[in-house]
């Protein structure tokens, strides 16, 4: 079985919060006014690594202005810096060719100028895009290159990270002993540094060559050191990564019952992270265990759903495990055609990522599977395929599994001389690695870990034991000064009655007669306010409803009349095909308009009586959303609005996509939102950007519109009101569909809010709650 080797890259940067993010990039627009063009390169190029990770169109937007500028100013150290950062930006969205291109253009010029600083950055890109584009060994001559530099310039942090990225290049190609040797090195350069993350990663890494060479007990070692700093650092995702790797030591071991407990924390963990890949990985493990434990249809049902989110993901190396593994599940059923289409399958992925070992351990799986079918000569060819790769990178584990199968093929074609060589090569290695002393020294690693944690634990309870037996002391002194504090203040509290006593039986009965008179005054103050604010209220009532069936005269009509005239285009002989299509749409985009209106008139008598209701349904929230932005999208072609660059931004997790809500109020609230962001915005840009959070909903709508004075953000919310509610009003509309909206949400045990600056655009939220479906 392929088991996974899980490669932890260097830690991202520190993320900075949004309000801080927004300041710098005021800060930075202010300055370009007034700055020459050389500053104002500088400023776009800075701007562009602000949004690199909050919004990658702004980061390519402000990469290509300053790469543009420098350009047309014949500036050409700018122009490679600038080139540098579009570099960036484009390897952030995968696009690696246009990214290459950009790094390679600025490389030529930077390399010969005396900026050491921008030239490691430009070479360390470069061996990230070569990784990525799976060009090895360029990928290590970018990487040696920002190495040498960084040692020059004596740059510690940036010297942990490129050995451990040339440590990544070498154990994925198979080179395990280079890997070992620039782990090491940056394990202890991290250590010198006192960087436990890093630190952690390097021991996990190192922990990977030693379990691919069978070296158990000091696998195990390094990723029990790794498992403790990253519970001390509360790491989930480090956690997780350690938890499936201590698993696949106990798999390899063939304890499967610990290798599952392990398997089965990593995807918990995985699962809480949403981190697709990580769960696909982990459920390819756990396949393996169902596997090998007999759970046949377990196991089918977890290598499969392993593969289709590999697939999903484009995890080529994942693909590649699951495709493996698949092919030794039929072999076991006797579907010997279908397992050798996915072991060819998975050769054919780690050929083309020029991953040798998962090539060699496929050719051992193809050894066994032709043995199965008695075709001796394939056998025999594909282990000493398989064996010659091992050989190289002394893979012990998967070189025994070859001499076993070679001792077996020569056994049966008559060849005892060559069967006892193999078996005893095998024997020799089996030996070496599932030796007694080595499963107490596996036992003693695990148990020591256990203890540490345990007297941890002991020791954390000790403390929090002491703490409350001197907080408890502590109390108990506190009670009693309070305890004669108070007896003190009771005496005195006594001593001062007796003496007011008299006082106050004749105070009290002035009091009580001027009290009762004033009270009598507010109530008839009062009784005279609610008076006026009724009357008030209900003058303001009756004019906006009059003015409300003015504007619904008007609403109705317009549609009415448009869906008449284009109808009445479509009668003439000659017009073309395309003439209709484009009336049709009209049309259609009319009908629409009205049936909404209509819909919301309807709401707004069943909110008056009461009856406005909600339901719960199997929909497909994810469906529902690019269906509306699609008619939203037709609508503002037909209606020239080419100005407004209308986006639409979802972040869904599959699991989620089918909820139980009220579809089709998600849709009205969704066309009343987008109805007004059309409305008042006739150029800039509306976002629609719909995600999950803790089984809620959010939606929201931003626009850069007139947007809405302060004063009037909470009564946009009421029925029949606007922004403008003059007869002279520039917008059309009823009013409705934001009171609308609101009800329904409340209906929905949602929440809507606005944030708006009159000039710059609104930005309308809604927070819904849902119930998820089960995955079964």
């Amino acid at each position: 079985m392929k088991n996974i080797y899980l490669l932890v890259f260097a830690g991202l940067l520190a993320n900075l919060c949004f309000a801080q993010e927004s300041f710098r990039i005021d800060s930075l627009l202010n300055e370009m006014e007034s700055a020459d063009v050389r500053s104002k390169i500088e400023i776009l190029i800075k701007l562009s690594d602000e949004y690199i990770f909050l919004d990658e169109d702004s980061a390519l937007y402000y990469g290509n202005k300053a790469y543009e500028l420098a350009n047309s100013s014949s500036l050409k150290f700018e122009k490679a810096k600038a080139g540098f950062q579009l570099g960036k930006a484009l390897y952030q969205i995968d696009s690696l060719k246009a990214s290459l291109k950009y790094l390679l253009e600025a490389k030529t010029v930077i390399q010969n100028s005396t900026d050491s600083s921008m030239m490691f950055k430009v070479y360390n890109h470069l061996g990230y895009v070569y990784f990525d584009m799976e060009e090895f060994d360029n990928a290590l001559e970018y990487q040696n290159l920002s190495l040498s530099i960084e040692k020059d310039i004596t740059n510690k942090m940036e010297m942990a990270s490129r050995l451990m990225d040339i440590g990544m290049v070498y154990e994925f190609t198979g080179n395990y002993e280079k890997a070992l040797a620039y782990y090491n090195q940056a394990l202890k350069v991290n250590r010198e540094l006192g960087f436990e993350e890093d630190i952690a990663i390097a021991l996990n890494n190192l922990g990977n060559v030693f379990q691919t060479w069978g070296n158990y007990e000091k696998a195990l070692e390094y990723y029990l050191e790794a498992l403790e700093i990253y519970e001390r650092l509360e790491d989930q995702e480090g956690i997780a990564v350690i938890n499936n790797n201590i698993g696949i030591v106990y798999h390899d071991w063939k304890q499967y019952d610990q290798a599952l407990e392990y398997y089965v924390k990593g995807l918990e963990i995985e699962k809480m992270l949403e981190n697709k890949r990580g769960i696909a990985q982990s459920l390819n493990n756990i396949a393996i265990i169902y596997d090998d434990k007999g759970n046949r249809e377990q196991a089918y049902q977890y290598y499969n759903e392993s593969l289709r989110m590999a697939e999903e993901l484009n995890d080529k190396m994942s693909m590649a495990i699951a495709l493996s593994n698949l092919g030794e599940f039929y072999a076991k059923e006797k579907q010997y055609t279908k397992a050798l289409s996915y072991h060819f399958r998975s050769i054919e992925l780690d050929e083309e990522m020029g991953n040798p070992i998962g090539v060699a351990q496929s050719y051992t799986s193809l050894g066994d599977l032709y043995f199965k079918i008695d075709n001796y000569t394939k056998s025999l060819e594909y282990y000493k395929k398989g064996l010659e790769i091992l050989a190289q990178q002394n893979i012990l584990p998967s070189m025994a599994e070859s001499f076993k199968g070679l001792s077996e093929v020569y056994a049966k074609k008559g060849n005892y001389n060559q069967a006892y060589h193999y078996f005893k090569k095998y024997n020799e290695i089996n030996d070496s690695i599932f030796s007694e002393s080595m499963a107490k020294r596996l036992s003693m690693l695990q148990t020591g870990y256990e203890i540490v944690t345990r007297e941890k634990e002991i020791e954390l309870l000790n403390q929090e034991k002491e703490k409350k037996e001197l907080q408890l002391e502590l109390n108990q002194q506190k009670i009693k000064r309070q305890q004669i504090i108070g007896l003190g203040l009771i005496i005195a509290f006594a001593v001062f009655v007796v003496l007011s006593l008299s006082l106050l039986r004749q105070v009290n009965k002035r009091k009580k007669a001027y009290e009762k008179l004033v009270k009598q005054h507010k109530e008839i103050k009062k009784n005279r306010e609610e008076l006026i604010v009724a009357k008030n209220k209900a003058e303001e009532s009756d004019k906006l409803k009059s003015a409300f069936l003015v504007n619904l005269s008007h609403e109705i009509r317009t549609p009415i009349n448009g869906i008449n005239g284009f109808s009445d285009l479509l009668k003439n002989n000659d017009v073309d095909e395309k003439d209709k299509e484009v009336y049709l749409d009209m049309i259609q985009t009319n009908t629409r308009q009205l049936i909404l209106l209509i819909e919301n008139i309807l709401d707004v008598s069943s909110i008056e009586t009461g009856q406005l209701t909600v339901g719960k349904e199997r929909v497909n929230i994810v469906r529902i959303i690019h269906s509306t932005y699609d008619e939203y999208r037709q609508e503002q072609k037909l209606n020239n609005q080419e100005d407004i660059d209308f986006k639409l931004r979802i972040n869904i997790p599959v699991k989620y996509e089918k909820i139980l809500t009220d579809g089709k109020r998600i849709r009205q609230i969704l066309d009343n939102l987008l109805s007004n962001a059309f409305k008042y915005t006739k150029k800039g840009t509306i976002d629609l950007i719909c995600q999950i959070e803790n089984n809620n909903l959010l939606i929201s709508v931003r626009d850069t519109g007139i947007g809405i004075p302060k004063e009037k953000q909470e009564i946009i919310f009421h029925r029949f009101r606007q922004i403008d509610n003059s007869s002279t009003r520039k917008y059309s509309g009823t009013g409705l569909g934001l009171s609308i909206s609101r009800e329904l949400i409340n209906l929905l045990g949602g929440k809507i809010w606005v944030e708006s600056e009159e000039g710059k655009g609104s930005t309308f939220h809604v927070e819904i709650p849902f119930d998820q479906i089960d995955a079964g």
